[in-house]
């Protein structure tokens, strides 16, 4: 398993990779990476860089209330 420093890096080639993505069912797969950043950067304890990561999903689809919700813990820490 990748350590939380390395899974950031790994996490945003994927993400580099899922923006070329041109269907529109791949919408809530780029909005769960962003979401998966955001998680590293909270177990990393980067508040700051999960809530820009959290805010990503919601621009995708703004009903995805995880992201909604990890925010506020993200702001309460």
């Amino acid at each position: 398993m990748l350590t939380p420093v390395l899974m950031i890096p790994a996490l945003t080639m994927m993400l580099a990779g899922a923006a070329t993505l041109a269907a529109p069912g791949q919408a809530r797969e780029r909005a769960q990476i962003h979401y998966q950043i955001g998680m590293e950067h909270m177990r990393a304890e980067a508040y700051g860089a999960a809530i820009e990561a959290f805010t990503e999903p919601i621009t995708i689809d703004d009903t995805h209330a995880l992201a909604h919700y990890m925010i506020g813990r993200a702001h309460s820490l």
